[in-house]
């Protein structure tokens, strides 16, 4: 019972902690930067077309892609590295929803100018909840998908090499 508790808890935490430990922290790096960026592209009232293209790769708007294909993208793919290199659904999601969560944390909150705004991290999870969740859910699954392939080729081979000494031997 012991071994599939141990399972269960490397497929929702990771199997290795110091690589659950850098993603929660690489993460919280990419909501902070992603906040910093969007607080620049109100502080320069959207007339800055390279932070203003920096904050349309993280945006994302429904599931799917349209011309914010980014967004949609690097949130699955965030969750997959993390997933095909350490499994661990949580860090995996954390990992691949912090950019778009940073990305919509402030809030506008005066129509006659930007200059009203505040931080709304609520209104940001209100934002990005169900997309960001189910894509970074996909992510893992392809994640999860590329790392047992790999460990069944190794497997493979592993098996394949030991069969082909067993033989010449005899």
């Amino acid at each position: 019972m012991a071994l599939r508790s141990d399972r269960l808890v490397d497929l929702i935490l990771g199997k290795e902690w110091t690589r659950t430990r850098r993603a929660l922290v690489l993460a919280g790096g990419f909501v902070t930067a992603s906040l910093i960026l969007e607080y620049l592209l109100f502080l320069t009232s959207f007339e800055n077309g390279l932070i203003e293209a920096l904050h349309q790769v993280f945006l994302l708007d429904e599931y799917l892609p349209s011309w914010h294909a980014t967004g949609a993208f690097s949130v699955i793919g965030l969750a997959a590295l993390h997933a095909y290199l350490n499994e661990g659904f949580l860090p995996s999601t954390l990992l691949g929803w912090s950019p778009v969560y940073g990305n919509v944390s402030w809030t506008i909150t005066s129509l006659s100018g930007v200059e009203n705004y505040r931080l709304d991290p609520v209104a940001a999870f209100e934002r990005t909840f169900p997309e960001a969740v189910v894509l970074a859910t996909l992510g893992f699954v392809v994640g999860v998908t590329f790392r047992w392939a790999r460990k069944r080729r190794r497997g493979d081979a592993v098996s394949r090499s030991e069969s082909g000494e067993v033989q010449s031997t005899g």
